[in-house]
């Protein structure tokens, strides 16, 4: 899947418009085919589900200990959608927060995360709620992560998975 990683920007993962398998409307309109289903963004719905079942994620995260003891983490990751008109664009997300395959593919694991809601009228010691949620970290869960994974799932729903570290 992944043939090379190219200088920022990354691609898009499936160049719809670059297909030459396409026809003319005016042919098809001479030919008297039948139309098919088109979309906004010139899809039919069997390609539009093709083109949704690819998940890609450029992961740039950072996680250090800083010298008082706290953790530092710089999750820059970005990942790559379709909207409905059709056009590719990066919107943020998180390495973190992101799904658990991402964690699977890059060699990290997912870890499950107790936080608290502390009490604001109190002493701000007492924790009033606690709510569990998972996170992903990578390798060892500090140092540095960069790389390329994508996702894509087949007619018969199986995924396959890919990840390039730079």
């Amino acid at each position: 899947m992944i043939r090379r990683i190219t200088p920022f920007p990354i691609e898009p993962p499936l160049q719809l418009w670059n297909c030459p398998m396409t026809i003319p409307a005016s042919l098809v309109a001479e030919l008297a085919l039948p139309t098919p289903d088109i979309g906004l963004d010139g899809l039919t719905p069997d390609v539009r589900a093709f083109r949704d079942g690819i998940e890609i994620y450029h992961i740039s995260q950072y996680r250090r200990w800083q010298s008082d003891g706290d953790v530092n983490v710089i999750d820059n990751t970005s990942k790559g959608v379709y909207g409905a008109d059709g056009r590719f664009s990066w919107v943020p997300s998180s390495y973190e927060r992101g799904p658990a395959w991402l964690a699977e593919i890059s060699g990290g694991r997912t870890i499950s995360v107790q936080t608290c809601t502390r009490d604001s009228g109190g002493d701000n010691e007492t924790c009033i709620s606690w709510a569990t949620h998972t996170e992903n970290r990578a390798g060892n869960g500090f140092g540095s992560l960069r790389g390329v994974a994508i996702r894509t799932r087949d007619h018969e729903g199986k995924y396959t998975t890919e990840f390039a570290r730079y």
